[in-house]
């Protein structure tokens, strides 16, 4: 998993609440990462070994799974943004 500094700002900004703290934190990875991860890896055909990558963009997080070795920070072309999104099986 590669994520860049932009989804643990927005992780940290939805996961944090005056009045409890951190504990929400949970709650928002499973929202915004592992629940849309989870449909992208079921329902899309991922190649084996596939490397994934993620940002945020406007409060969402974008999941990109690639071939492995094919990453190129230059080139970042995410497919589709995730969390309230919809998920393709693209």
């Amino acid at each position: 998993l590669h994520a860049d500094d932009s989804v643990i700002d927005l992780l940290c900004k939805e996961g944090f609440s005056q009045t409890q703290g951190a504990r929400p934190l949970r709650r928002a990875a499973e929202r915004l990462l592992t629940v849309p991860l989870s449909l992208r890896i079921l329902l899309a055909n991922i190649p084996e070994k596939g490397e994934v990558h993620v940002r945020a963009v406007e409060g969402k997080l974008e999941i990109d799974i690639r071939e492995p070795g094919t990453c190129d920070e230059a080139e970042e072309e995410f497919e589709a943004p995730v969390g309230d999104a919809e998920v393709s099986a693209s």
